[in-house]
């Protein structure tokens, strides 16, 4: 999640910018019936043949290299649609791998739609060149990309001071849900934007993160959620951008090629042409679990009503006297409560339920301003009675292994947004538990009622509370906080250096904790 908001802000706004051109025409396109052909199809008829009623199917992806191979594995096995909803698509290796498979896919029929959020696209210099890009992939005939509430000002970082400036309440929410939707008949929810940090791919640092692929029932809600966001009116084609034809596509195709040939020792082995995936679609029917699944998006509103609200809807399921359970994990890569969150926690600790929650150390955070709003917070969390632990940036390796770091790659941040509650309800999607997540942006996800999934799930994020992968958060009796782990107990919080706590404290002078 973008959380340079200061950097931007500090920029001046005395140069001249790009301006976004009106909207001349919006194509209403709505998603396709579910494909009767093909081997989605086939694979999704085994996934269902297995249970005496339609099921949703469920498998949760912790891996980063199997988590970019699935999305390879939907793109080049799609027949007649593909549908992409993402706050982050860079032009690193691993996005321009995914954005040619996309486009080899148009080439051979298959509708696609894309929409993609603004902030990434507009915090890069020179964005009307990142403008020209999307709109020349957008020449395509099969091709339809927009993009969600673009700034009006089209240039580099100046562009989004101006951005902020000018307009802050219609610029600050941001779209940061991730969805992709094949053939309607399976669609990908979770943490992860498309970079390459996300897919183990990167040198500073990668994502532990999680994805959850599913089939049957589930799927019809998740592509009616899509056209709402498609069609609604902060989303705006990426073709009236820029002007593109089809000599722009040829060159945008040329361009897409040398890159790749050039960074093709940086995919770890992922091929650049289309495959066939059979081999891993067969496996899926003994893979997935059985279970209920409930699409889950916030509105696509600028404000929408807080029971509206996906973190609104969640806390009052949790309420409801018919979800009976003992516990509830939540691991999210940024934490910073509100009221409503403290008051729910306090709740759920008087009714006898044991809480646990994850979050990142000061070591493992990718966005140290956000750690240090955290820090604010650390007494609050404690005085309700949760468990709390911090992940830490060198995990076991077992658990590095799944975000595919070495010691050439950088630390490791944990980037997943999972909860579990008992063995039988869980959810994976894209809320953290900040203010930005449960007030500003939109957010999206799957909630699931299933023994076999929910209890699978929560073996396999069990190991992120051990001692090698985290630091439990505990408190003196003088108040002094502690960090304990399997060697040692220090009243220092971990950090990577000195030079970062130094910034840290900085950070905790400003009052940001609700714009994080």
């Amino acid at each position: 999640m973008s959380r340079n908001w200061l950097t931007l802000l500090s920029c001046t706004l005395l140069f001249a910018c790009s301006t976004l051109p009106p909207v001349q025409e919006k194509k209403q396109l709505v998603s396709l019936a579910p494909s009767n052909y093909g081997v989605l199809a086939d694979t999704a008829q085994a996934v269902q043949a297995q249970w005496d009623s339609p099921k949703t199917g469920l498998l949760a992806l912790a891996d980063a290299e199997e988590s970019l191979d699935v999305r390879l594995a939907l793109i080049d096995s799609a027949v007649h649609s593909l549908d992409f909803q993402y706050f982050v698509w860079s032009t690193t290796p691993s996005g321009t791998l995914l954005l040619s498979r996309v486009l080899a896919a148009a080439d051979r029929g298959v509708r696609i739609r894309l929409l993609v959020d603004d902030l990434y696209l507009a915090s890069q210099s020179g964005i009307s060149s990142q403008d020209i890009y999307y709109a020349s992939f957008s020449a395509h005939p099969n091709i339809h990309m927009r993009i969600f509430n673009p700034g009006h000002f089209r240039t580099g970082t100046l562009g989004i001071a101006k951005n902020l400036a000018g307009s802050f309440d219609e610029f600050n929410p941001r779209m940061h849900n991730k969805l992709l939707v094949a053939d309607g008949l399976f669609a990908l929810v979770g943490g992860r934007n498309i970079s390459d940090e996300y897919f183990g791919m990167a040198k500073e640092y990668n994502f532990l993160d999680m994805d959850l692929l599913f089939t049957g029932v589930a799927v019809a809600d998740a592509a009616k959620g899509f056209d709402l966001y498609w069609g609604a009116e902060r989303s705006y084609p990426a073709k009236q951008m820029a002007p593109a034809n089809s000599l722009e596509l040829e060159m945008f195709r040329l361009e897409l090629s040398k890159y790749l040939d050039r960074v093709e020792p940086e995919l770890l082995g992922h091929p650049l042409a289309p495959q066939t995936w059979n081999a891993w679609l067969a496996q899926l029917p003994q893979r997935m679990q059985p279970g209920l699944g409930w699409y889950l998006q916030d509105p696509p509103s600028s404000s929408p009503q807080p029971e509206q609200r996906i973190y609104q809807l969640m806390a009052d399921s949790a309420r409801m006297e018919s979800l009976n359970y003992d516990s509830v994990w939540y691991l999210t890569a940024y934490l910073i409560p509100n009221t409503a969150l403290i008051d729910e926690l306090k709740r759920d600790i008087a009714s006898g339920r044991k809480v646990r929650l994850l979050t990142n150390s000061l070591a493992s955070t990718d966005h140290t301003a956000v750690s240090a709003q955290y820090a604010k917070f650390r007494d609050q969390l404690l005085n309700t009675g949760v468990e709390l632990y911090e992940f830490n940036h060198y995990p076991a390796a077992d658990v590095a292994n799944l975000a595919h770091a070495t010691q050439d790659s950088g630390f490791v941040s944990l980037h997943m947004k999972v909860g579990v509650f008992d063995d039988n309800y869980c959810y994976v999607g894209s809320l953290n538990l900040d203010p930005r997540a449960m007030d500003i942006n939109t957010e999206n996800g799957l909630g699931v009622e299933s023994k076999s999934f929910c209890g699978g799930l929560r073996e396999q994020v069990a190991p992120l509370f051990e001692g090698e992968n985290a630091w439990r958060v505990g408190r003196e009796d003088d108040g002094r906080l502690y960090w304990q782990n399997h060697q040692q107990k220090t009243y220092e919080q971990p950090a990577r250096s000195a030079s970062q706590r130094f910034v840290e404290s900085l950070f905790k002078l400003l009052p940001l904790q609700n714009q994080f």
